[in-house]
């Protein structure tokens, strides 16, 4: 009886160490998994970080000078100026885009025509469809928000223009015109009020 007693104990103990260390290896292999995932999540955000524009001068600028090299390659005469739907889903913001949407959806139904596209929002305006580059550019960045004053130029004549930015998504993205040439511009506004006018 003591002896069957002694075996039991005995047996009950190893079962006792084998349940403890499997719980410090559940421990570790728990601890483990966490580091692993904490890993991964910091990796993606300094992936994400990698691939997000600075929030800084340079940044805007850069981005800038981007969408001016695409603007060049869809370069269109100036009696002949459209909209470019790409390239402000590329580079505007969500609002303007929204606003953008909403005017082309009232044109449609109303067939009433939204010309403050061509005459004001001048970010893509070509001279005979050539080449337009920047010059001169500044940029004045406070926190999400940014402005952008710069010089277009297709070599021979040049248009002063300044814009507002937002960050959105990682990117800056175009806002709002303040000047063109020597005009004051409201773009937004001037949507804001045409589809006021039509609501």
């Amino acid at each position: 009886m003591k002896r069957t007693f002694i075996v039991f104990g005995i047996a009950a103990m190893s079962v006792f160490v084998m349940i403890s260390c499997g719980s410090k290896d559940a421990s570790k292999d728990k601890e483990s998994t966490e580091q692993v995932a904490e890993g991964n999540e910091e990796a993606t955000e300094e992936a994400e970080e990698d691939e997000a524009a600075p929030k800084t001068e340079e940044g805007v600028i850069a981005m800038l000078e981007e969408a001016y090299a695409d603007a060049n390659l869809i370069s269109q005469p100036e009696d002949d100026m459209e909209v470019n739907l790409d390239l402000y889903g590329l580079y505007c913001s969500k609002d303007f885009n929204d606003k953008v949407e909403k005017v082309r959806s009232i044109e449609a139904s109303t067939g009433e025509k939204f010309t403050a596209f061509e005459d004001a929002l001048g970010m893509f305006v070509y001279w005979d469809g050539s080449t337009v580059t920047m010059k001169d550019a500044s940029a004045w960045v406070d926190g999400d928000t940014a402005s952008a004053s710069y010089v277009l130029t297709n070599g021979e004549d040049e248009m002063d223009t300044v814009v507002n930015l937002v960050y959105e998504d990682g990117q800056w993205r175009i806002d709002n015109w303040e000047q063109i040439g020597k005009f004051g511009i409201d773009p937004k506004g001037t949507m804001e009020d045409f589809i006021e006018a039509h609501e």
